[in-house]
């Protein structure tokens, strides 16, 4: 696992759902409490060459936190990121975090990676696709293709269905 820890100037949080909307109400929140939001980077709305941005992080029940402040630019959608600091009330997005670390817990959110091998590869369904995750990490796209004789320490992989998963 990376780890990744980068000082910010300052960012905030909104709960809201992919759509907008308000979802899961936050935990009873006080003004300068500390704050710890860990998930998937979503989405970056604005990124400035200085590296100030704003962006949304992904919790794994789907609700979305919204944060400003720096995002080094190594740090690339659906990265598993953690951010630290403390609460704020804005008048208008409610509820903020200042945050004061950005840290960088992988590169890749692997059930992204696991979802896209099941949907679009032949022979590789959830459990092979997690072991290929697993087994490789972010070297499973280079390994299926560019050496797919690797997949066959994955059990049930023959030499034949690892030219298959390469050939689709």
């Amino acid at each position: 696992m990376l780890a990744l820890v980068v000082p910010t100037s300052s960012a905030s949080v909104h709960n809201t759902s992919p759509t907008g909307a308000e979802t899961l109400p936050l935990p009873t929140l006080r003004e300068g409490a500390a704050a710890d939001v860990q998930g998937v980077l979503a989405a970056v709305h604005f990124r400035e060459e200085r590296g100030f941005a704003i962006f949304s992080i992904e919790h794994p029940d789907g609700a979305r936190v919204r944060a400003l402040g720096y995002l080094p630019a190594e740090i690339s959608l659906r990265a598993v990121v953690r951010a630290g600091g403390t609460w704020t009330q804005h008048a208008r997005y409610g509820w903020q975090v200042q945050v004061r670390t950005l840290e960088l817990v992988d590169h890749v959110d692997r059930r992204g990676v696991v979802a896209f091998l099941v949907a679009y590869t032949t022979h590789l369904g959830p459990v092979r696709a997690a072991e290929a995750v697993e087994r490789f990490g972010q070297r499973v796209f280079e390994v299926i293709r560019e050496h797919p004789d690797e997949l066959c320490v994955i059990k049930g992989i023959t030499p034949d269905r690892a030219q298959t998963i390469h050939a689709h």
